[in-house]
């Protein structure tokens, strides 16, 4: 079965890496992909990054992050590379929040986390729920001796946003917000 034929995936990030590594399994946790970033130092340090998707050794997905100061982006791009739509978050709000839009620039969608960040849901333009985002606890030793962090995604059945688009939101998440946390740099503007 595909990525993209799950109605739950478990993403656990990997420890005590520089470069992000993330391991995708299915509801029987069994492994079925992995998202690697691309090594590079220019891009990590700028706060850019490449993630890609891999299914048996097939890149399946990839998401890029240009450099940004106001308004951070992350795109994401089918296996053939091209675009399927992008997120966009919203700099200052109580919580946060990433708008989503198709390749055509319209918006199909929102994506609203908790208060602290961690549960996340992305819902289309008509508010039809498409997928829920929970952090998971990873065990004491992995939550306060790592950056490492886990999530279980749910899906909908929903044909307004595609469901690459989808499951890029975890990673969007975690690249985006969380991971400036982790390097001690996080501005708090949501």
């Amino acid at each position: 079965m595909s990525l993209f034929d799950q109605n739950q995936l478990i993403v656990k990030e990997k420890a005590f890496k520089i470069f992000n590594h993330f391991e995708i399994y299915d509801k029987s946790n069994t492994v079925i992909g992995q998202a690697t970033e691309a090594k590079n130092w220019l891009k990590k340090l700028t706060g850019r990054f490449q993630l890609d998707f891999y299914e048996h050794n097939r890149r399946v997905l990839r998401i890029k992050k240009p450099f940004s100061i106001i308004k951070p982006r992350a795109y994401v791009y089918g296996a053939d590379n091209q675009l399927l739509g992008y997120f966009v978050k919203k700099v200052i709000a109580l919580r946060p929040r990433f708008y989503v839009f198709n390749a055509q620039k319209q918006q199909i969608g929102m994506l609203e986390g908790d208060i602290i960040g961690w549960n996340f849901e992305l819902i289309d333009s008509n508010r039809q729920p498409v997928l829920v985002v929970n952090k998971k606890f990873a065990g004491f030793a992995r939550e306060v001796f790592t950056t490492a962090d886990a999530y279980n995604l749910f899906f909908h059945e929903n044909k307004n946003i595609p469901k690459q688009v989808a499951l890029a939101t975890p990673f969007v998440v975690d690249m985006l917000i969380h991971e400036h946390k982790k390097r001690g740099m996080h501005i708090h503007t949501y």
